[in-house]
């Protein structure tokens, strides 16, 4: 796996887990290329607010309440670590955003009201650890406009000794 998609994977890894082991809300950017629908919250397994140590050998989950702009039948999901001004796609992350949609959310999406998406992954433990990695997060719509988009702080960290 090369580099660039083992940093994304880390980073998104952090945004993923059960909903009952999440921390709080993690302080994000909207992207600068923009978006039409609207990020409320980000929720991350054991992240601070303002900043994500995703642990080697550990699954993380992540949630993200937003609303959308439009009706939408689909939505597709891209994420990119970012290393350097690098963009690296994490290619583990399932393509199809409806699919993993929460809390009973379902496609269609209806314009204007909030839905949840959730994810877990695992930040496997063959990731190199990189101190600091932006990670972005986007659902797009089928002609590929950003729905949504993110950018947050991350680390991938080895965790403790065995």
């Amino acid at each position: 796996m090369s580099r660039g998609a083992m940093f994304i994977l880390f980073a998104f890894l952090t945004l993923s887990s059960f909903q009952s082991a999440l921390g709080g809300s993690l302080l994000f950017d909207d992207c600068p290329s923009g978006s039409s629908g609207e990020v409320l919250d980000v929720r991350v397994t054991d992240c601070s607010e303002d900043f994500c140590d995703l642990v080697l050998g550990t699954k993380v989950m992540v949630e993200i309440d937003f609303i959308p702009s439009a009706s939408l039948e689909t939505l597709n999901t891209e994420v990119y670590g970012i290393i350097s001004g690098v963009y690296n796609k994490y290619e583990d992350v399932p393509k199809d955003t409806c699919s993993t949609l929460a809390n009973g959310f379902a496609c269609p999406l209806e314009a204007g009201v909030m839905a949840t998406y959730a994810f877990e992954a695992d930040v496997r433990e063959e990731y190199p650890a990189i101190p600091s990695i932006t990670v972005e997060w986007s659902l797009k719509d089928d002609q590929d406009n950003s729905e949504i988009c993110f950018q947050a702080l991350a680390a991938l960290i080895e965790g403790l000794p065995k």
